[in-house]
């Protein structure tokens, strides 16, 4: 790499940090950040004592409690949860705490993204491209900056998509399918939705390397993830599946009740709401979320044309040679498969949470990829083009930045009204006092950031309209 491509390197880096860190804490934890910690705490259980204190609650912060609090959920996420119970033990459960595992991983993330477009394109420029697009990507920003699983399982997947080609392209292979395996169990793990990712590697492998050698290490990895992950669903995964389903039935049961133009996700798979659902989804993938702006679907939908005619330019010029890339339509593979199951999703639910934009998170490496690799593949002939398209999908990413470097919350996050509570019972308690708290769930909350060296008693009064009282 020459000194100037290393300073680039660096830059992208600093400006990705930057934005990651500036105002990590700027929202209080809140939603389903909340959530995730209360099940890293071991939090997620039923209490059955009339009276009980903080100590008897935190004696479930354990793996075991971790384990069953992430079952009681719906069972997704437990690498995660492991992974946030073993930070907050050391670090503890403030703000800035419990969001670093995910910054952390945001960060490798966008080494990762370098190192396996380089690997994958040859070209330096195009991996800088790629990297430089993630780190300005306003979900993969977003989620660097949340305590939920997003970050890891974003790093679990992407690395497990550069060791599966590793395994193809190299002789030995014992030791890379190893890594595989663990690599794709963790991602599932870490986050069920990651699947898409490993369904594309299915496809990958069956329709464009069809050698014996690599079908047998692959499928013998296959078999492997099955056994390693049906350990888990034996060991409760089953069980927090059937909350998941009942979950599902639930939003299926609202979308019945939908009502046209109401402010909910819980709409129904209908025709028009799939076609929606899926320039919701097309429109991140392809650098664009200007939706954090108010901007309506149909009134952006129209800059998919930006994206999407210089993948079409760059591929109808360079057909002979992209039709056989096998790298790059497994990018391609990789990010379809994505949308492909969503829709698959909506019509088997009757409703279009599967549409969500957190959801293109896992495929957003490999669609910013193809976006560098068009951009500097037309580079090469059209100059003025290129730059127009670099500038372009660029601008984009950055106007959507705009409402997370101002701070601006989430839709549907809430304050979190427990850590100040939790600071003014520390202040206040006495010995013997009882805190009435208004149900056994905000105690759970409360709970997270009450002390371990001081017994604090607690009872659920449901008449209570604030969260407790003395």
């Amino acid at each position: 790499m020459s000194v100037k491509f290393k300073i680039i390197f660096v830059l992208v880096l600093l400006t990705a940090l930057a934005l990651r860190l500036y105002r990590i804490d700027r929202l209080e934890v809140s939603g389903d950040e909340l959530t995730s910690i209360k099940i890293a705490n071991g939090l997620k259980q039923k209490i059955d004592l009339e009276v009980f204190s903080n100590l008897q609650i935190r004696e479930y912060n354990n793996l075991e409690g971790v384990r069953k609090s992430t079952i009681n959920d719906n069972g997704n996420g437990f690498s995660y949860n492991l992974v946030l119970h073993s930070w907050c033990i050391v670090f503890g459960s403030s703000n800035t705490s419990t969001r670093s595992v995910s910054l952390i991983f945001g960060m490798a993330v966008l080494c990762i993204v370098y190192l396996f477009t380089k690997y994958l394109f040859k070209d330096i420029r195009i991996a800088l491209l790629a990297m430089f697009f993630v780190s300005i990507h306003p979900i993969i920003v977003d989620y660097a900056q949340v305590s939920r699983p997003y970050s890891l399982a974003l790093f679990l997947s992407l690395l497990s998509t550069w060791i599966l080609f590793l395994m193809i392209e190299r002789e030995r292979k014992t030791g890379l399918s190893v890594v595989y395996v663990l690599l794709v169990v963790l991602s599932l793990l870490t986050h069920y939705l990651t699947i898409s990712v490993f369904i594309a590697h299915f496809l990958i492998v069956v329709l464009l390397y069809r050698d014996r050698r690599i079908l047998f290490h692959y499928f013998l990895s296959g078999l492997a993830i099955v056994i390693l992950f049906g350990i888990w669903l034996i060991n409760g995964g089953l069980d927090g599946k059937e909350i998941m389903d009942q979950q599902s039935t639930m939003y299926s049961q609202l979308a019945l009740n939908y009502t046209e133009g109401a402010n909910s996700f819980n709409i129904p798979a209908t025709f028009p709401n799939i076609l929606t659902g899926l320039i919701q989804i097309w429109l991140p993938v392809f650098g664009n979320y200007l939706q954090l702006l108010g901007f309506r679907i149909r009134e952006i939908s129209v800059l998919l044309v930006i994206p999407i005619s210089l993948l079409l330019i760059v591929f109808i010029s360079n057909y002979q040679k992209l039709s056989s890339n096998k790298k790059f339509i497994s990018l391609f593979l990789i990010v379809s498969i994505q949308s492909l199951f969503a829709l698959i999703m909506a019509i088997n639910s009757g409703h279009c949470i599967s549409f969500q934009t957190i959801y293109t998170m896992f495929v957003l490496p490999y669609s910013m990829g193809l976006l560098a690799f068009a951009a500097i593949v037309l580079y090469k002939t059209k100059k003025a083009a290129s730059v127009f398209y670099m500038l372009a999908i660029s601008i984009i990413l950055c106007i959507s930045l705009v409402p997370l470097v101002k701070g601006e919350g989430r839709p549907g996050c809430f304050n979190n009204v427990y850590m100040s509570e939790a600071n003014d019972i520390k202040i206040t308690y006495k010995k013997n006092d009882t805190v009435y708290v208004r149900s056994f769930n905000d105690a759970k909350f409360l709970n997270i950031y009450l002390p371990d060296d001081l017994q604090i008693m607690q009872k659920v009064d449901t008449t209570l309209t604030s969260v407790y009282k003395y």
